[in-house]
């Protein structure tokens, strides 16, 4: 028989399916090309707070959709729900968010987004299918959002320490 070359395509993998994948693939005798997956352990339980007690309501909502969607939030139940522009505002919070957290040393310049976007979606060319968040994230993501739900910031995480600015995106880029 000759070589048989198969590509799949995986939206969002988790570490752990990607490895069970390469043990099947290799027990069966292939020689399985898998790329390393993003490094997402730059990502801790105090960056997640930080990040979702100062985006805006929003774009909290956007991750609250990707959590309770088990890593995905469609484009167009979210649009569904909350407008047909619902999607261009909680994705601006998150990237200035990101931006300003890397200047002032809150986490590297190169962190992985947590919400990572796949389109477009099939009924308009501009707007975005779906946001997938990668799944290792989703729990520590639940936590940070379920403490900010119940406390209002991180103060499960670290009791002393109260945010340090209101939960606005403006405020962010002083």
């Amino acid at each position: 028989m000759p070589d048989l070359h198969i590509h799949l395509r995986l939206s969002n993998p988790s570490a752990d399916s990607l490895e069970r994948l390469a043990a099947v693939l290799a027990e069966l005798g292939a020689e399985p090309d898998l790329p390393a997956g993003p490094d997402l352990s730059q990502w801790t339980a105090e960056r997640a707070a930080r990040l979702i007690e100062r985006v805006s309501p929003a774009a909290r909502r956007l991750l609250r959709a990707a959590v309770d969607g088990d890593g995905t939030a469609r484009g167009d139940d979210f649009r569904a729900e909350w407008g047909e522009a619902a999607l261009a505002q909680p994705t601006k919070s998150i990237s200035a968010i990101i931006n300003s957290g890397a200047r002032k040393g809150w986490w590297p310049k190169d962190i992985v987004r947590p919400l990572i976007p796949t389109g477009p979606d099939r009924r308009g060319w501009s707007k975005t299918a779906a946001y997938h968040m990668p799944r290792d994230l989703v729990p520590l993501f639940r936590t940070a959002l379920e403490t900010y739900e119940s406390t209002g910031f991180r103060s499960a995480l670290t009791p002393s320490t109260p945010p340090s600015a209101p939960n606005t995106v403006q405020e962010e880029h002083t």
